[in-house]
């Protein structure tokens, strides 16, 4: 039976619920609809769990929203659930599950989302094994069979863009339809998990309704502290703004990253984006600023100068993502004038060597020319660079710092590479047999894996000099600091905070060596405290260099967390006279460093077969009792056994 629909036919059949708005006749046309003699289904779908900090603003799953208005649009009786911000977001699931009748559970996400999206299926399996769950986003899109097999209990999966997919894979579910032919979907043929044929993409993507943010509700974020790395910047993130998504699929194809659901890029219309961006302001006033999260917001200056001159009408402040050597002086200004806070823009590397490997088709010199220029327009760039590629090695990683330091007034902060599924990475780990068992990788969240030039040592201690850096680059210090040292080798730090400009200070800290922020006492702001970088490096590193030029010296207890700082400020203690010492095995990501910046580690006892007579303590004074005590009952040879405060 043929049945029409309009958006008056709509809103009847979604009684109570929120219903999708800019329902096209196109859409309608490309999906199966609901009829009057199949069964009437009671679908929910639930957003996992993504904050973890009930006062923080998360990253909005606009494609779950997307979803959600793609199957209300076709009448069908659609139910929503977030569980962020929930006290008991599991229990509350059970409830709305029993109390609605809830015959068809959907969910997704990503791969790191892996244990939250099982949790939510596996609930649904304990009330009732009759309720049907269907599992999409890049969880299933990257490796369908992989993450099937570690969820265990989900039903179906969808596979790519799912706007089409849900509607026609429901249709099947309301008329006991036969499966096999569906597109775009991963089911269960016996004791195997048969892949279907992919689901057309959809080209013109105006087509699509606007997503469901009432029904997932969206308000509670306005009302949340930002989630800023560090607070470096407050230019946008302390505004009210709201998740957008204007494009979809990326030109780029980074070894890092997955490129999404389709190879073919496609964009919004500037007047699609009006109108949806009109509707948004008038269902929540209050918003402030518009974030477009796709990965690359614009592929060229003529989308750029578009999107301004759109928001240049609206009075609101935006951001966005760029890539280096597409976007040029002209239209970085125009942005700026119409209202964009910053823009992001993946650097990844400042070595072309890697840059290369990581297929990003830039150079250095291109994202220095965007730097220069946005430095110009005093327009503000966010960037990142990333450790891990396949080409990474010693010298291209320390390439890339150094490169840092030369560009210390720029907002760029560090971070590692995870080999996701569908990955580049990935895969070059699998035909490697560094990922062993794909459901093992999946079910343990992701863990590092060193697929690049690095020595395990090397790449596995990256996290702890991640987090020094990122303290020391992108954690504001202390003006006109001034470092007191103790007898009892604490320190204390006072200065005044480059916030609030109020004379504060840490005292008798125990830990020369902190990349942890510090809160300010009086305005809350986090501020740099890592002693060792206000330190006079000058007077530190002649005193040690005395110490250590006529015999040998040991380093004891050496760590991941004071080792780059030991080396980048007295570079003597490379030489072949220092050695290493630490008592205990130091662990990383399950994996046991023998060596920092390509020394070797050795235990205490090798001060002995060594004959060292100077031993160096960077560590609190609880450890350095204990090396003393160790010194006099084993190891009475040592004539010097000083503490790192007293040569500051």
């Amino acid at each position: 039976m043929s049945y029409k629909y309009n958006n008056t036919n709509i809103m009847n059949l979604m009684s109570n619920q929120v219903y999708a708005e800019n329902i096209t006749s196109a859409f309608l046309s490309m999906i199966k609809m609901p009829n009057m003699l199949s069964k009437k289904l009671k679908y929910l779908i639930v957003m996992p769990v993504i904050g973890y900090e009930h006062d923080i603003r998360y990253v909005f799953f606009i494609g779950i929203a997307m979803i959600s208005s793609a199957l209300k649009a076709s009448g069908r009786n659609v139910h929503t659930l977030n569980l962020n911000y929930k006290k008991n977001p599991y229990h509350e699931l059970q409830l709305y599950i029993e109390k609605n009748n809830i015959d068809v559970v959907m969910t997704g996400g990503c791969s790191g989302h892996f244990w939250n999206i099982k949790k939510i299926i596996n609930i649904v399996k304990e009330i009732n094994t009759n309720i049907v769950t269907i599992v999409g986003g890049h969880i299933i899109t990257t490796d369908p069979e992989t993450a099937m097999e570690a969820l265990e209990f989900a039903d179906y999966g969808v596979i790519g863009e799912g706007d089409v997919t849900v509607n026609n894979l429901a249709n099947i579910l309301e008329t006991n339809g036969d499966i096999s032919e569906l597109k775009g979907i991963i089911s269960k043929q016996g004791d195997s998990w048969f892949v279907h044929a992919p689901q057309e993409i959809i080209t013109n993507l105006d087509i699509l309704p606007f997503p469901d943010y009432e029904g997932f509700e969206y308000h509670h974020l306005f009302n949340k502290k930002p989630n800023s790395d560090y607070n470096i910047d407050n230019r946008f993130y302390d505004l009210k703004y709201i998740h957008i998504s204007i494009s979809r699929a990326c030109l780029c194809k980074c070894t890092f990253c997955f490129p999404g659901c389709s190879n073919e890029y496609r964009q919004m219309s500037t007047a699609f984006v009006r109108k949806l961006i009109n509707r948004l302001l008038t269902v929540y006033p209050e918003i402030e600023a518009v974030c477009p999260c796709d990965g690359l917001t614009f592929i060229n200056n003529k989308q750029a100068l578009e999107f301004s001159k759109l928001m240049m009408s609206f009075n609101i402040k935006w951001r966005c993502n760029i890539r280096a050597g597409s976007i040029n002086k002209e239209t970085l200004n125009t942005m700026k004038n119409s209202g964009c806070a910053y823009a992001f823009m993946g650097i990844e590397s400042a070595d072309d060597r890697v840059l290369n490997s990581m297929q990003k088709n830039i150079t250095i010199n291109q994202i220095e020319e965007t730097l220069a220029i946005a430095k110009e327009l005093d327009f503000h760039i966010k960037g990142r660079l990333i450790f891990g590629d396949l080409d990474e090695d010693y010298e291209t990683m320390q390439n890339t710092i150094n490169w840092r330091y030369k560009n210390k007034d720029e907002i760029i902060d560090f971070s590692i590479i995870t080999a996701y599924p569908g990955t580049i990475i990935y895969n070059t780990a699998l035909e490697r047999g560094i990922i062993k068992d794909r459901v093992k990788f999946l079910k343990e969240g992701c863990p590092l894996v060193n697929v690049s030039r690095l020595t395990d040592d090397e790449y596995y201690v990256l996290p702890a000099l991640i987090n020094t850096l990122n303290n020391s680059f992108l954690v504001k210090k202390l003006y006109d600091p001034v470092v007191i040292t103790y007898n009892d080798y604490s320190v204390s730090l006072k200065g005044i905070c480059p916030f609030c400009q109020k004379y504060i200070c840490f005292m008798n800290s125990k830990n020369v060596f902190n990349y942890t922020p510090k809160s300010c006492p009086a305005c809350y702001k986090p501020v740099n405290a890592n002693i060792i970088e206000y330190t006079n490096n000058d007077r530190l590193c002649n005193n040690i260099n005395m110490m250590i030029c006529d015999s040998k010296a040991a380093v004891w207890a050496i760590t991941p967390k004071n080792y780059y700082w030991l080396f980048n400020i007295i570079p003597n203690l490379i030489c072949d006279n220092v050695f290493l010492i630490n008592e205990y095995d130091i662990i990383s990501y399950n994996h046991k460093i023998k060596s920092l910046a390509g020394k070797k580690i050795y235990k205490s006892d090798f001060i002995y077969s060594e004959n060292i007579e100077t031993v160096i303590s960077p560590n609190n004074s609880v450890v350095y009792s204990v090396i003393k005590k160790k010194c006099k009952i084993e190891f009475p040879h040592v004539k010097n056994i000083v503490h790192i405060t007293e040569l500051m």
